[in-house]
């Protein structure tokens, strides 16, 4: 027994893998920025409060496309930089006007779940799979 098999539209089928390639790396730059705001969004809420300096101060930067590397950066800073730290790391402080430690961290941790999955979902929609 012997079979063929042939198939046209082989360089149309390159052509189109060529051209998602180069859309990718921006497509993954939009779907980490979506996850990093979200990411700023929900630990906004659990960032203690005095004055409302370190809240003000969360950001996600824009991404950075280095060669293969694709990377958002989300934190608390500016005026609030030395204090962000502090509130962040220091399990015993007291937060009577809400919010506590760990407030970027928790989020982070619990976003790992799905994150894979979330990103790709994000990618293929944004190149049209």
């Amino acid at each position: 027994m012997s079979a063929s098999l042939s198939f046209t539209g082989g360089d149309a089928i390159r052509g189109r893998l060529i051209g998602l390639a180069a859309q990718a790396k921006p497509a993954i730059a939009a779907a980490l920025f979506q996850e990093g705001e979200a990411i700023r969004r929900e630990s906004i809420a659990r960032v203690p409060v005095d004055l409302g300096t370190l809240k003000n101060s969360a950001y996600v930067a824009p991404p950075v496309i280095e060669g293969d590397r694709v990377s958002v950066e989300i934190g608390y800073g500016g005026a609030a930089s030395a204090y962000a730290v502090v509130q962040h790391e220091n399990l015993t402080y007291k937060h009577p006007g809400g919010g506590g430690p760990k407030y970027l961290e928790s989020v982070l941790n619990e976003h790992a779940a799905g994150f894979s999955e979330r990103i790709g979902a994000r990618v293929a929609e944004e190149l049209g799979l």
